[in-house]
């Protein structure tokens, strides 16, 4: 029973380490970098705002493609995104 909970705490490691890493990339790109003004200050008057969705659905797309992994995916893009729309209003 010891060897099988090793193997599993073993196999999970690297997800719960990649978690870890996302959450602390995107509290700093959102509370000290405020990337989220930042990414609304320089899509004003470039991006129209329909396209947005789209615009963020291909950045989130190519994240998840190199990361490997959606829960990080979402953890990195989801404060930015919310952060960037609240700038926009």
């Amino acid at each position: 029973i010891v060897h099988n909970a090793q193997r599993g705490i073993d196999l999970t490691k690297s997800s719960i380490f990649l978690l870890y890493f996302a959450y602390v990339f995107s509290s700093l790109l959102t509370n000290n970098l405020a990337a989220g003004a930042y990414l609304a200050q320089l899509i004003t008057g470039v991006l129209p705002l329909f396209i947005l969705p789209v615009a963020i659905f291909l950045t989130s797309t190519a994240i998840a493609a190199s990361i490997g992994s959606s829960w990080s995916t979402i953890a990195v893009m989801l404060p930015l995104v919310v952060h960037m729309l609240i700038a926009l209003t």
